[in-house]
């Protein structure tokens, strides 16, 4: 049942290529990263006291940029993590670099936690060049893949 959604915005995903895929493999991202945007979407709960910017700064896919999930928001509206105007994540993904030339690949490091909301939010705003990356850093990491450690990284 679809609801009030028209059929015609209902999207068929045939998993066949990262093209018409919405997770792409550690494998694939590592062969393709000098053509994609890799972004880091981590986000935690408060209650673990652990900073997503801080673990970005010190370990991350190479060259990847981060995408904070709490920054890019609607400041004005008390509840967390509402979504921003259309501007302000244009804006957000203007600063990071981001266009529609080149695919995007959102990764967390916790393999799959809050890296869905920022596809779902990349989403929302008309990006259909948009992947994940199955099992996120961590199985990036144990597929044998190089991760660039510290440094002075923009985040």
């Amino acid at each position: 049942h679809r609801g009030n959604v028209p059929r015609s915005s209902v999207r068929t995903v045939v998993m066949a290529s990262p093209s018409t895929t919405t997770l792409v493999t550690p494998k694939w991202v590592n062969e393709n990263l000098a053509d994609i945007n890799v972004v880091d979407a981590s986000w935690h709960m408060p209650a673990l006291k652990r900073s997503a910017v801080d673990e970005f700064k010190a370990k991350r896919i190479p060259g990847a940029k981060f995408f904070d999930i709490d920054g890019v928001s609607d400041a004005a509206n008390p509840a967390p993590h509402m979504l921003p105007s259309t501007q302000g994540m244009r804006a957000s993904l203007h600063a990071l670099g981001l266009n529609d030339d080149k695919a995007v690949v959102l990764y967390d490091n916790d393999g799959m936690f809050s890296v869905a909301r920022a596809w779902w939010m990349f989403r929302v705003f008309g990006r259909d060049n948009v992947f994940v990356l199955d099992g996120g850093a961590p199985a990036y990491e144990a597929a044998g893949f190089a991760m660039e450690l510290d440094g002075d990284v923009a985040a």
